[in-house]
């Protein structure tokens, strides 16, 4: 029943009918045919993607006016979050606002996007540290560095997949058996084949330490240092990963 009234209002109405995009301006009194409203809603209706714009609609103390334009893609179509980033950047003035469910979608993925990479830097980072100072190896700190950008979301995938699988659209299924195929190339190929397959070859290599670096960490937690301090690990290097 849900997709067959979609289907039908996106064949009567287009399929962004379901993604209508809200503009909220400030003011201007109370007359729809104010000089500043017809630009802002000219300008909106000459977007690319755009099929239709409503009327405005002045609030009843003339503080605000809304506006609803209705895009030619569907909520799901990247077209339509292109279309949203447009009209913020480069359509609409400082005085108007776009909102909606669409538009707050888009608004927080690009919020998430701009600051993901700090945030794997930092956990990567921190995970450096620790290994540093628990197996006292810049190899091995490294490539756990690397195997983690790899790795860079499984327990992430896997809950995702768990709620993406009782969906009943199609397309959503397809996303979670992506997720779940990403998920096992995970588990097989990187944890159980490359991570132990490197380990093997780097061989002594894993516990290199230089000394001066060895002297400015804290110590294990043992309490104990590299026995030399030529740099070339502890004095009794723990046993190669088979």
């Amino acid at each position: 029943m849900g997709y067959a009234s979609y289907a039908t209002m996106a064949r009567g109405f287009g399929p962004g009918f379901d993604a209508p995009l809200i503009v909220v301006a400030k003011g201007h009194g109370p007359q729809d045919d104010a000089p500043y409203l017809k630009a802002l809603r000219g300008a909106i209706e000459r977007t690319p993607g755009i099929a239709a714009v409503t009327p405005p609609v002045v609030s009843r103390d003339g503080q605000a006016t809304m506006l609803v334009a209705y895009p030619t893609t569907g909520e799901q179509d990247a077209a339509t979050d292109a279309l949203v980033n447009r009209l913020d950047d480069t359509v609409l003035p400082k005085s108007a606002y776009l909102t909606g469910p669409n538009a707050g979608n888009v608004a927080f993925a690009n919020l998430m996007g701009s600051r993901l990479p700090a945030l794997i830097g930092v956990v990567v980072a921190l995970s450096m540290a620790l290994l540093l100072v628990v197996f006292r190896s810049v190899v091995i700190a490294v490539k756990a560095a690397v195997m983690n950008l790899l790795s860079a979301a499984a327990a992430i995938m896997v809950v995702v997949m768990n709620l993406l699988s009782v969906c009943a659209d199609v397309s959503v299924k397809q996303i979670g058996l992506g997720l779940a195929a990403a998920v096992l190339v995970d588990a097989t190929v990187v944890r159980l084949v490359l991570v132990p397959a490197v380990m093997e070859l780097l061989g002594k290599a894993n516990w290199w330490l230089p000394s001066w670096l060895d002297r400015l960490l804290p110590a294990g937690p043992d309490g104990g240092r590299a026995g030399s301090g030529s740099g070339s690990g502890p004095a009794s290097a723990p046993a190669e990963v088979h």
